[in-house]
C-alpha cells in the first residue's frame, strides 16, 4: 500500500447548486438527481458512500443518466448535470478552482487504501521504482494537508506526460476557465 485517498462525499457544480439548492443531509438527496457510475465488468450500479454513525452507509439516489467512463463522469458533475462523488485526487483540482463544491462534508466515507502492484522481481526496474516512490511521496504530503492529496505538479520526467481527454472528446463546450 502507497497511501489512503478518501471519497469527495459528493460534487456540486455552482451551476446545479444554484437550480437545485445544496441538500443538507443524507436524506435530502431523495429530492436532488445523481449521475450513477457503474462498472464495465459487471454493469453494476456503485452506490454512493456515507459514514453515519461511525458506519458505512450506501445509498443510490434518483439519477437522469449512468456512466462507465471516469472522466465523463466527473465532466457530468461540472456541467452540473448531476451530483457525482469522486476520490479526492480527482475532485481537489477542481475544488480549489471552484468548479466543484464539496456537500455533504459531515458524512465523508471512511479513506479507501492506494496501492501499487508491480511483479516481484529482483530486477525491478528504476522508473518503476522511482514511480511508486513518487507517488506514495505524493500521498504524505497530501495526508499532512488538510485538503487531502493533490494532483502531482511535476510529473517524473521518464514518463511520457500524462494528457486527460478534451471536454471536447466528450461531447462537452469547453467550459474551463
Amino acid at each position: 500500500m502507497i497511501g489512503n485517498d478518501g471519497l469527495a462525499s459528493f460534487g456540486d457544480s455552482p451551476e446545479y447548486i444554484r437550480n437545485h439548492g445544496e441538500p443538507r443531509s443524507i436524506e435530502a438527496l431523495n429530492s436532488h438527481t445523481a449521475i450513477h457510475y457503474f462498472s464495465s465488468r459487471g454493469n453494476r450500479i456503485m452506490p454512493m458512500s456515507f459514514t453515519v454513525d461511525g458506519e458505512s452507509a450506501e445509498v443510490k439516489p434518483n439519477a437522469r443518466l449512468a456512466v462507465n467512463d471516469r472522466d465523463t463522469y466527473l465532466q457530468c458533475g461540472l456541467q452540473g448535470l448531476g451530483l457525482i462523488q469522486v476520490p479526492d485526487f480527482v475532485a481537489n483540482p477542481h475544488l480549489r478552482t471552484g468548479r466543484l463544491i464539496e456537500v455533504l462534508a459531515p458524512w465523508r466515507p471512511a479513506p479507501f487504501p492506494v496501492s501499487a502492484i508491480y511483479p516481484h522481481n529482483r530486477h525491478l526496474s528504476p522508473q518503476v521504482r522511482v514511480f511508486v516512490e513518487w507517488i506514495a511521496e505524493r500521498f504524505e504530503i497530501g495526508a499532512s494537508s488538510p485538503a487531502g492529496p493533490t494532483t502531482p505538479t511535476a510529473w517524473p520526467r521518464f514518463l511520457p506526460p500524462y494528457t486527460s481527454p478534451s471536454t471536447r472528446d466528450l461531447g462537452f463546450a469547453d467550459s474551463a476557465p
